[in-house]
């Protein structure tokens, strides 16, 4: 019986061992239960707090406008369309901004600001005017990123750039001059010559040139421009804008007022390469921007300076016949060809007229 019962207590302890994980098991199923449980319970939590944050928290309370100096911000809140008690993530800011800028064209970005809990901010940068665009109907403003603030001004600011050769254009007041509704051949040339205007306007931000009144770009091949409202400046084509301009400020600051006097009025002309062309002229009728229009029949002294910043002194003096005149020739590539055709010779610092082969 002895044997017989350690049997048992034997065959009760292998059974109590292979019954020993259950407990093991079951904690583990309540730990999963558990964390479903809680998982449940954040998203509850979360999905309460959202809906809870779009309805009863953060409606906004305050409105601001900084950065605005021109309009009133109350109109300007009204304008875009939010209102106290909108809810703060509810609102759409992109589609205020758009509305915002196209009404209110002076604002050249306008952003918003979200403060927690309860408050926006319109953040807006004021746009200025640099250049004046003339037309048919007076003048469009417009800003250094392009931006159309105002059209038909009948007298601009005499600091503004005024610019002729862009008449032509349809000018939306709030929209930008590079916006068009198509992409047709003369809308591609349009673009072409604002291209020019801000090749211009970058290349005289480089050079101490200053004041230049006015840019006419009616001709692509002959840009000229009116400086200090008594020099005009007849520069041909975009090339070497930066380097015409450069060479002309040189002339300017000694050689011109030591050789003309410090009021020369006249014309320079850069159009040709490593040289300017000086000629002494009446420039009253320049004084109206309209009198860019057309070359004057006076006849006047002319002088050449060459690119080593010394006057040639080859003057075109009254009375001479044409045939005698000083002719240039353009030194880029293009018209190399041309020049084997005529009987003139030219060089970098200087010119050689037909007399003076003649008499060689």
């Amino acid at each position: 019986m002895n044997g017989g019962s350690k049997m048992r207590r034997k065959k009760n302890k292998g059974a109590g061992d292979s019954q020993a994980p259950a407990p093991l098991s079951k904690r583990r199923r309540s730990a999963k239960r558990y964390a479903i449980h809680l998982t449940l319970f954040f998203i509850f939590a979360v999905a309460s707090l959202i809906t809870l944050s779009l309805t009863e928290f953060f409606l906004i309370t305050s409105i601001q406008v900084e950065g605005n100096d021109r309009y009133s911000n109350t109109e300007v809140i009204e304008y875009s369309g939010i209102n106290l008690q909108d809810n703060l993530f509810r609102i759409n800011t992109k589609q205020a901004c758009e509305r915002i800028s196209e009404n209110y064209p002076y604002f050249e970005t306008v952003k918003t600001k979200r403060i927690l809990p309860d408050a926006l901010v319109i953040q807006v940068t004021m746009a200025q005017p640099t250049i004046a665009i003339e037309t048919e109907t007076g003048y469009v403003l417009v800003s250094s990123q392009g931006k159309i603030l105002e059209t038909d001004v009948q007298n601009p600011s005499e600091k503004l750039l005024r610019v002729r050769g862009l008449e032509d254009w349809e000018y939306n007041t709030g929209s930008f001059i590079t916006e068009f509704s198509e992409e047709t051949q003369q809308v591609q040339e349009k673009l072409e010559k604002y291209e020019m205007l801000k090749s211009f306007e970058a290349a005289l931000g480089s050079v101490q040139l200053s004041p230049i009144n006015y840019i006419d770009l009616s001709d692509r091949y002959n840009i000229r421009a009116l400086y200090d409202e008594r020099i005009l400046l007849e520069l041909g084509s975009e090339a070497k804008l930066e380097y015409k301009l450069n060479f002309i400020s040189e002339m300017l600051k000694e050689n011109i007022p030591r050789d003309f006097g410090q009021d020369f009025e006249g014309t320079i002309d850069a159009s040709f390469d490593k040289m300017l062309r000086v000629r002494p002229r009446d420039l009253t009728q320049i004084l109206d921007e309209r009198a860019l229009d057309g070359d004057s029949n006076e006849e006047e002294e002319e002088f050449v300076y060459g690119s080593d910043m010394l006057p040639l002194m080859v003057p075109v003096r009254p009375g001479d016949d044409e045939s005698d005149d000083a002719d240039f020739e353009d030194f880029s590539p293009q018209n190399d060809a041309d020049a084997e055709d005529e009987d003139v010779a030219v060089f970098e610092s200087g010119v050689k007229t037909k007399d003076d082969e003649e008499t060689e």
